[in-house]
């Protein structure tokens, strides 16, 4: 359970009890909660008890001072009947029907101990209504204003009937004093109701108004206070850290350590409450880090804020307004990271240099290679030019050994026609000669001669 502050006024007395963390210890047997046994709280109308002693007593009397002590409980006398003593033995005594009178210090003796309470019957909570329904403190309503343009406010407070001093009220529309119609007393037994009614005016389009009725009673201030108007969509937001309130999407410093608060506002009724603050990220796409409207920020980068209101319905009124950018720099990460970048491009450079000299070197062995190989070319240049000159020589030798070739191919040809003609010459002899031995056969046989 939440801290629970109680305020306790008895004229002259002002307790402040700070209640943490209410366990089953300080719990009461009926609707009563008892702060380390020795401050009470209950409703109006409720019941508490007062256990006053933890062992087994004979004695058991609850008195209750104002101005002196007066008896109200012991073993033989009851003086209200709204009182009981519920365990005798432990001196547990119960009290019923409570009212606001009943507020006040109460002491509790035994013939063992000697036990102090301070009693607060808590009063009916005051009121805040428009055109008759009930407001929740510091929240939004939408309003219908009557056919003259006005909306009727009721504040009620709810005190005891015989409290010294008077109610004021005092109202106010967006901070400026208003005067109200009128205050209004109505008693209801031990309780004293009083209210006050006022008319506020609201044009045709006119923004949301601030209403506000202060109730002062005594020494005791209590403020209730709403907004109300008419919905439209939100269509302005507002993005602004927490040290410059005047933010107009400057760079703004952001050192290591440091934690820069971050909210976003927009326009709209009923005020937005749907919201996305987003940061860029490197690819230029916007990651959302919050859906709230305020977040801590401790990285540089560029932000920006996002929200949209919606119906009392929850159903959404337009799409997300976008608001300006902020944008932080870290001059300390930026010339760190600046740092780095020139110490890797000093190491780099010292590798290029490196690798110049390696390269130089190559270079030079290149060189002297490519010297050499001119060496090597310029004596193959020789030689070839020495190769070209004996093929010139071979190429002649064999252009003589073709035209002497050609020359007795001439010659052999001028044979073969001398060996024909000396052929048909032998063979016109040898035809001669057979014609000769035939003349000679006939001569011999004509002269009878027998020629074997």
């Amino acid at each position: 359970m939440d801290n629970l502050v109680i305020m306790i006024n008895f004229n002259v007395l002002l307790v402040i009890v700070i209640v943490t963390g209410l366990g089953e210890k300080y719990l009461s047997l009926k609707t009563g909660v008892k702060a380390e046994k020795d401050f009470l709280q209950v409703e109006r109308s409720g019941s508490v008890s007062f256990e006053c002693s933890a062992v087994k007593t004979t004695g058991c009397e609850l008195y209750k001072y104002t101005n002196s002590k007066h008896i109200i409980v012991n073993r033989v006398n009851i003086r209200d009947r709204r009182f009981e003593i519920r365990n005798p033995e432990s001196c547990i005594i119960d009290m019923n029907s409570t009212n606001l009178g009943d507020s006040g210090e109460y002491h509790c003796i035994t013939d063992k101990q000697y036990q102090v309470y301070y009693l607060q019957v808590k009063r009916l909570a005051s009121k805040l209504l428009f055109d008759n329904k009930l407001w929740a403190n510091n929240s939004e309503h939408f309003i219908h204003p009557n056919v003259h343009g006005n909306v009727h406010f009721k504040c009620l407070t709810y005190l005891q009937y015989n409290r010294p001093g008077t109610t004021t009220f005092l109202w106010s529309e967006d901070d400026n004093a208003k005067q109200y119609d009128y205050k209004i007393k109505t008693l209801y037994d031990d309780l004293l109701e009083c209210g006050s009614n006022i008319r506020i005016h609201f044009k045709n389009g006119e923004k949301e108004k601030e209403v506000k009725c202060t109730i002062q009673s005594g020494t005791e201030t209590e403020i209730l206070v709403g907004t109300f108007g008419m919905p439209y969509p939100t269509d302005s937001v507002l993005f602004q850290h927490d040290s410059d309130s005047d933010c107009k999407c400057k760079n703004q410093v952001i050192l290591k350590g440091e934690v820069k608060q971050v909210t976003c506002t927009g326009n709209g009724f009923p005020f937005p409450k749907d919201f996305r603050i987003e940061k860029e990220a490197k690819d230029g796409v916007w990651d959302v880090i919050a859906t709230q409207s305020s977040v801590n920020v401790t990285e540089s980068g560029t932000y920006v804020c996002e929200a949209r209101n919606h119906y009392e319905n929850g159903t959404q009124m337009k799409n997300y307004i976008k608001s300006n950018k902020l944008t932080f720099r870290n001059y300390d990460k930026e010339l760190a990271t600046v740092s780095q970048t020139l110490s890797d491009l000093s190491d780099e450079v010292t590798e290029l240099q490196k690798r110049r000299v390696i390269m130089s070197r190559t270079l030079s062995d290149m060189n002297d290679e490519i010297i050499e190989l001119r060496k090597k070319g310029a004596i193959m240049g020789q030689t070839v030019s020495d190769v070209k000159k004996d093929v010139s020589e071979l190429f002649k030798e064999r252009m003589s050994t073709n035209r002497k070739f050609f020359v007795m191919n001439k010659t052999m040809t001028e044979l073969d026609m001398d060996q024909t003609a000396l052929s048909d010459m032998l063979a016109d002899i040898s035809n001669k000669l057979t014609a000769i031995s035939k003349a000679q056969k006939k001569i011999l046989q004509h002269l009878n001669l027998r020629i074997d």
